[in-house]
């Protein structure tokens, strides 16, 4: 949390600068990844259960301070930001799911690569165009 420019007001420059630091933390450590996919795979209910409830505690309180202070001046006029904001999060966590998939077939290196972070961009700048002014 300390690394994030808590002075960029832009939601999407600052999911980049999530997205960056997580690929940032799954290089220095790169079983926190393998670990972070295992929960996944447990099939255990109680388990499961368990996981769905602390991911859901901790998007939430995540989600609170991370995107609090985001500047909504820039969304267009009569959007309902509170929808527009969970479209982007919606579409990023989607993407992120999609990138988890892919995970196992692919290196840290390949998953950080510019051509990832490209696609990613791509889903930012369609929902930047559809959202801001």
């Amino acid at each position: 949390m300390e690394k994030i420019n808590w002075e960029e007001k832009d939601i999407f420059v600052r999911y980049r600068q999530i997205a960056l630091l997580k690929i940032g933390i799954y290089q220095i450590y790169p079983e926190m990844l393998n670990f972070v996919k295992s929960i996944y795979k447990d099939s255990s209910p109680a388990v499961k259960i368990d996981i769905n409830s602390r991911g859901k505690e901790l998007f939430e309180s995540s989600f609170n301070k991370l995107f609090s202070d985001i500047d909504l001046s820039k969304f267009k006029k009569g959007i309902d930001i509170k929808k527009a904001i969970n479209i982007i999060n919606w579409t990023l966590e989607g993407f992120a799911y999609q990138m988890q998939e892919k995970v196992s077939s692919l290196s840290l290196e390949q998953i950080a690569s510019d051509k990832t972070m490209a696609e990613m961009e791509e889903y930012l700048e369609i929902l930047r165009d559809s959202l801001y002014e």
